[in-house]
């Protein structure tokens, strides 16, 4: 019996059309190949000097009437959104550049959940963070306005205090 499992399991394997994309979501295929996958359009693709380590990505929507489920995914594969609109906000990134790619899933008459589009070329986001001196400098700033400020609502104080009592 467990040969006979082992051998249908080989067997199913060899059928084409029957394997699953690990790198799409659960459960679903991509398409069988016999139509090309159509590219989707970012609105901008580059983006330089990003100092905040965030950043919006928007793309042009699919013009079909089924439910699209739209996925942003890096250069490592990991998903940073998930949904229907076509725009990601993509915060949290660290120095260095980053790529991401999009990716456009539905679920056909069977329920199976098929790609349908993807980005042909990357989205390109080069993070530069402020550094760190420029930091310390402006809190330094912050901090001799702030006490310039107490100080003169103390001497104000004491002024309007000494006027009264005369």
């Amino acid at each position: 019996m467990v040969l006979v499992c082992l051998a249908v399991t080989f067997l199913s394997l060899l059928t084409p059309g029957s394997a699953e994309d690990a790198s799409g979501p659960p459960g679903g295929d991509e398409p069988a190949g016999s139509q090309p996958i159509p590219p989707i359009v970012w609105t901008r693709s580059r983006f330089e000097n990003v100092r905040e380590g965030y950043q919006s990505l928007t793309w042009e929507p699919l013009p079909i009437e089924a439910d699209v489920t739209y996925e942003v995914v890096d250069e490592s594969d990991n998903v940073f959104y998930r949904g229907g609109l076509p725009e990601a906000f993509i915060s949290g990134l660290p120095d260095g550049e980053h790529t991401f790619e999009v990716r456009a899933w539905t679920t056909n008459a069977y329920g199976d959940v098929v790609l349908i589009a993807a980005s042909d070329t990357p989205a390109v986001v080069l993070v530069d963070h402020w550094p760190m001196s420029q930091a310390w400098i402006l809190l330094g700033v912050g901090a001799i306005v702030f006490g310039i400020l107490i100080g003169l609502i103390v001497i104000g104080d004491r002024m309007v205090r000494a006027e009264t009592v005369s």
